[in-house]
């Protein structure tokens, strides 16, 4: 079995953050600025958010950029405290 693009990793990793905060693609996306559309291409591997985002995606979701680019749920850094806004 060949392994995922990066852009198919990144796109896995975001929607796994998304989920762990209990985000919809919608609050993702609204809070990024961004159309759902978009983010659900990103979530597919179908296009790779620009490094910016990532980092933007990053703060909204209270991990690492590390985060995005680590294979596999064991080396995620994200800190599982909920902050309020």
């Amino acid at each position: 079995m060949d392994k995922p693009s990066f852009t198919a990793m990144i796109g896995q990793r975001i929607k796994l953050l998304r989920s762990i905060r209990n985000m919809s693609q919608a609050q993702l996306a609204i809070a990024l600025g961004i159309c759902s559309t978009v983010l659900c291409r990103y979530e597919r591997g179908k296009q790779q958010p620009s490094f910016s985002l990532i980092e933007q995606m990053a703060k909204v979701l209270n991990c690492s950029l590390l985060d995005f680019a680590t294979p596999g749920p064991e080396g995620l850094q994200v800190s599982l405290t909920i902050t309020p806004r």
